[in-house]
Protein backbone atom coordinates (compact mmCIF):
# COMPACT_ATOMS: atom_id res chain seq x y z
CA UNK A 1 0.00 0.00 0.00
CA UNK A 2 1.60 3.42 -0.92
CA UNK A 3 1.98 6.17 1.29
CA UNK A 4 -1.36 8.57 1.93
CA UNK A 5 -3.29 5.84 0.40
CA UNK A 6 -5.40 4.31 3.40
CA UNK A 7 -6.88 1.29 3.32
CA UNK A 8 -10.43 2.56 4.29
CA UNK A 9 -11.43 4.36 1.52
CA UNK A 10 -13.95 6.31 2.83
CA UNK A 11 -14.56 9.34 4.95
CA UNK A 12 -11.31 11.34 5.33
CA UNK A 13 -9.85 9.18 2.54
CA UNK A 14 -11.14 10.92 0.27
CA UNK A 15 -9.72 14.59 1.74
CA UNK A 16 -6.44 16.46 1.81
CA UNK A 17 -7.47 18.28 5.12
CA UNK A 18 -4.79 17.50 7.20
CA UNK A 19 -6.27 18.31 9.83
CA UNK A 20 -9.11 15.79 9.48
CA UNK A 21 -7.06 13.09 9.58
CA UNK A 22 -4.89 14.45 12.65
CA UNK A 23 -8.22 14.43 14.50
CA UNK A 24 -9.64 11.05 13.74
CA UNK A 25 -5.97 9.99 13.97
CA UNK A 26 -4.75 11.33 17.00
CA UNK A 27 -1.56 9.67 18.75
CA UNK A 28 -2.44 6.43 17.29
CA UNK A 29 1.08 6.26 14.96
CA UNK A 30 2.78 6.55 18.49
CA UNK A 31 0.38 4.13 20.37
CA UNK A 32 0.81 1.55 17.32
CA UNK A 33 4.53 1.33 17.13
CA UNK A 34 4.46 -0.09 21.04
CA UNK A 35 2.50 -2.76 19.76
CA UNK A 36 5.11 -3.55 17.14
CA UNK A 37 6.82 -6.47 18.52
CA UNK A 38 3.61 -8.30 19.81
CA UNK A 39 2.37 -7.76 16.26
CA UNK A 40 5.09 -9.50 14.75
CA UNK A 41 5.04 -12.17 17.77
CA UNK A 42 1.37 -12.84 16.95
CA UNK A 43 1.98 -13.42 13.49
CA UNK A 44 4.87 -15.51 14.15
CA UNK A 45 3.05 -18.25 16.06
CA UNK A 46 -0.37 -18.19 13.53
CA UNK A 47 2.26 -18.46 10.12
CA UNK A 48 2.81 -21.63 12.52
CA UNK A 49 0.28 -22.87 13.03
CA UNK A 50 -1.31 -22.17 9.40
CA UNK A 51 1.98 -24.70 8.31
CA UNK A 52 0.05 -27.09 10.20
CA UNK A 53 -2.76 -26.76 7.92
CA UNK A 54 -0.58 -27.11 4.57
CA UNK A 55 -3.13 -23.52 2.99
CA UNK A 56 0.20 -21.85 1.96
CA UNK A 57 2.47 -24.74 1.25
CA UNK A 58 5.77 -25.33 3.37
CA UNK A 59 7.86 -23.59 1.21
CA UNK A 60 5.93 -19.97 1.49
CA UNK A 61 5.37 -20.79 5.27
CA UNK A 62 8.92 -20.99 5.69
CA UNK A 63 9.67 -18.08 3.85
CA UNK A 64 7.37 -15.91 5.63
CA UNK A 65 8.38 -17.00 9.17
CA UNK A 66 11.85 -16.59 8.41
CA UNK A 67 10.80 -12.61 6.87
CA UNK A 68 8.97 -12.19 10.18
CA UNK A 69 12.01 -13.14 12.55
CA UNK A 70 13.80 -10.58 10.35
CA UNK A 71 11.72 -7.80 10.58
CA UNK A 72 11.14 -8.73 14.87
CA UNK A 73 14.70 -7.72 15.07
CA UNK A 74 14.58 -4.22 13.65
CA UNK A 75 13.44 -1.15 15.46
CA UNK A 76 11.18 1.12 13.49
CA UNK A 77 11.30 4.64 15.00
CA UNK A 78 8.11 5.50 13.28
CA UNK A 79 5.00 4.08 10.99
CA UNK A 80 7.23 5.32 7.71
CA UNK A 81 4.00 6.37 6.12
CA UNK A 82 2.25 3.77 6.86
CA UNK A 83 -1.34 4.01 8.38
CA UNK A 84 -0.82 1.56 11.30
CA UNK A 85 1.28 -0.93 12.41
CA UNK A 86 -0.60 -3.67 10.09
CA UNK A 87 0.02 -2.06 7.23
CA UNK A 88 4.16 -1.13 8.14
CA UNK A 89 4.44 -4.87 9.06
CA UNK A 90 3.59 -5.55 5.63
CA UNK A 91 5.64 -3.06 3.96
CA UNK A 92 8.47 -4.78 5.67
CA UNK A 93 7.99 -8.18 4.97
CA UNK A 94 7.06 -7.30 1.28
CA UNK A 95 10.19 -5.49 1.08
CA UNK A 96 12.15 -8.70 1.92
CA UNK A 97 9.71 -11.16 0.05
CA UNK A 98 6.84 -9.65 -1.88
CA UNK A 99 4.84 -12.89 -2.09
CA UNK A 100 5.33 -13.32 1.88
CA UNK A 101 3.89 -9.85 2.19
CA UNK A 102 0.80 -10.78 0.19
CA UNK A 103 0.32 -14.13 2.43
CA UNK A 104 0.77 -12.71 5.49
CA UNK A 105 -2.53 -11.78 6.94
CA UNK A 106 -4.25 -14.69 4.71
CA UNK A 107 -7.90 -15.56 6.53
CA UNK A 108 -6.71 -13.28 9.73
CA UNK A 109 -8.50 -9.79 10.42
CA UNK A 110 -6.93 -6.60 11.60
CA UNK A 111 -9.47 -6.35 14.38
CA UNK A 112 -8.42 -10.09 15.61
CA UNK A 113 -4.82 -8.60 15.41
CA UNK A 114 -5.08 -5.58 17.07
CA UNK A 115 -6.99 -7.10 19.52
CA UNK A 116 -4.31 -9.72 20.27
CA UNK A 117 -1.55 -7.44 20.22
CA UNK A 118 -3.33 -5.38 23.24
CA UNK A 119 -3.75 -8.41 25.26
CA UNK A 120 -0.18 -9.30 24.51
CA UNK A 121 0.90 -5.95 25.65
CA UNK A 122 -0.87 -5.53 29.00
CA UNK A 123 0.05 -9.40 29.66
CA UNK A 124 3.75 -8.44 29.42
CA UNK A 125 3.97 -5.29 31.23
CA UNK A 126 1.29 -6.65 33.88
CA UNK A 127 3.96 -9.65 34.42
CA UNK A 128 6.57 -7.24 34.56
CA UNK A 129 5.24 -4.50 36.84
CA UNK A 130 4.08 -8.15 39.38
CA UNK A 131 7.91 -8.82 39.51
CA UNK A 132 8.62 -5.30 40.49
CA UNK A 133 6.19 -4.96 43.38
CA UNK A 134 7.21 -8.74 44.49
CA UNK A 135 10.72 -7.46 44.30
CA UNK A 136 10.14 -4.54 46.54
CA UNK A 137 7.49 -6.36 49.12
CA UNK A 138 10.95 -9.06 49.24
CA UNK A 139 12.80 -5.49 49.92
CA UNK A 140 10.62 -3.74 52.43
CA UNK A 141 10.16 -7.33 54.39
CA UNK A 142 14.24 -7.36 54.60
CA UNK A 143 14.02 -3.65 56.70
CA UNK A 144 11.97 -5.20 59.72
CA UNK A 145 14.37 -7.60 60.91
CA UNK A 146 16.54 -5.15 62.76
CA UNK A 147 15.80 -2.83 65.31
CA UNK A 148 12.68 -1.75 66.30
CA UNK A 149 10.69 1.27 67.33
CA UNK A 150 8.33 4.13 67.37
CA UNK A 151 7.29 6.18 64.48
CA UNK A 152 4.41 8.58 63.91
CA UNK A 153 1.12 7.10 62.05
CA UNK A 154 -0.36 9.76 59.58
CA UNK A 155 -3.67 10.30 58.42
CA UNK A 156 -5.07 13.15 55.85
CA UNK A 157 -1.38 13.93 56.07
CA UNK A 158 -0.81 14.61 59.58
CA UNK A 159 0.82 12.77 62.66
CA UNK A 160 -1.31 10.56 64.42
CA UNK A 161 -1.35 7.38 66.74
CA UNK A 162 2.10 6.10 66.76
CA UNK A 163 2.93 2.97 65.50
CA UNK A 164 5.89 0.33 65.79
CA UNK A 165 8.23 0.66 62.50
CA UNK A 166 7.74 -3.49 62.05
CA UNK A 167 3.84 -2.87 61.93
CA UNK A 168 4.16 -0.12 59.00
CA UNK A 169 6.49 -2.11 57.14
CA UNK A 170 4.56 -5.03 57.24
CA UNK A 171 1.77 -2.59 55.55
CA UNK A 172 3.94 -1.37 52.90
CA UNK A 173 4.91 -5.03 52.40
CA UNK A 174 1.52 -6.34 51.98
CA UNK A 175 0.55 -3.62 49.60
CA UNK A 176 3.25 -4.25 47.72
CA UNK A 177 2.03 -7.99 47.69
CA UNK A 178 -1.32 -7.09 46.93
CA UNK A 179 -0.08 -5.43 44.27
CA UNK A 180 1.71 -8.14 42.70
CA UNK A 181 -1.02 -10.56 42.83
CA UNK A 182 -3.70 -8.65 41.44
CA UNK A 183 -1.31 -8.16 38.52
CA UNK A 184 -1.02 -11.80 38.27
CA UNK A 185 -4.62 -12.18 38.35
CA UNK A 186 -5.59 -8.87 35.76
CA UNK A 187 -2.67 -10.73 33.12
CA UNK A 188 -4.46 -14.03 33.77
CA UNK A 189 -8.03 -12.53 32.93
CA UNK A 190 -6.44 -11.34 29.73
CA UNK A 191 -4.22 -14.14 28.32
CA UNK A 192 -7.43 -15.58 26.20
CA UNK A 193 -5.77 -15.60 22.46
CA UNK A 194 -8.40 -13.54 20.14
CA UNK A 195 -6.82 -14.73 17.20
CA UNK A 196 -9.55 -17.05 14.85
CA UNK A 197 -13.03 -14.73 15.63
CA UNK A 198 -12.33 -13.20 12.57
CA UNK A 199 -14.18 -9.49 12.82
CA UNK A 200 -16.31 -10.94 14.85
CA UNK A 201 -17.91 -12.58 12.27
CA UNK A 202 -16.67 -16.00 12.61
CA UNK A 203 -13.57 -17.20 10.22
CA UNK A 204 -12.87 -19.11 7.53
CA UNK A 205 -9.46 -19.96 8.96
CA UNK A 206 -8.31 -24.11 9.51
CA UNK A 207 -5.62 -22.66 12.17
CA UNK A 208 -6.05 -24.90 15.52
CA UNK A 209 -6.58 -21.55 17.17
CA UNK A 210 -7.64 -23.63 20.58
CA UNK A 211 -4.50 -25.88 20.63
CA UNK A 212 -0.99 -24.90 18.87
CA UNK A 213 -1.97 -21.15 18.37
CA UNK A 214 -2.46 -20.50 21.56
CA UNK A 215 0.13 -22.44 23.22
CA UNK A 216 3.14 -20.47 21.32
CA UNK A 217 1.20 -17.56 22.66
CA UNK A 218 1.14 -18.63 26.42
CA UNK A 219 -2.41 -18.11 26.36
CA UNK A 220 -5.43 -19.64 26.77
CA UNK A 221 -8.15 -21.03 23.58
CA UNK A 222 -10.83 -17.67 22.92
CA UNK A 223 -14.33 -17.92 23.15
CA UNK A 224 -15.78 -19.53 20.54
CA UNK A 225 -17.77 -17.88 17.59
CA UNK A 226 -21.59 -18.33 17.17
CA UNK A 227 -23.14 -20.75 15.11
CA UNK A 228 -23.88 -18.85 12.08
CA UNK A 229 -27.77 -18.45 11.18
CA UNK A 230 -29.52 -17.91 8.06
CA UNK A 231 -31.09 -14.37 7.36
CA UNK A 232 -34.17 -14.08 5.33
Amino acid sequence: MNAGSPIWKGGLAHTDVKSGEDFTVGRDATYDLMLYRYEVLSLIAYHLALKDTGLIGDGLSDRTVKALRQVYGEEPRSLGGAEDVHTLVENMVSSIDAECGAVLRTLLSRNEQVHTDLRLFFVDHLLSASLVAADACIRVMGTRGGEDGDMPGYTHYRQAMPVKFSTYMDYVSRTLLSISERSLALADMLSECPLGYGSGFGSLSPVDRGGSLAGMLCMRPGSENPPPHGIS
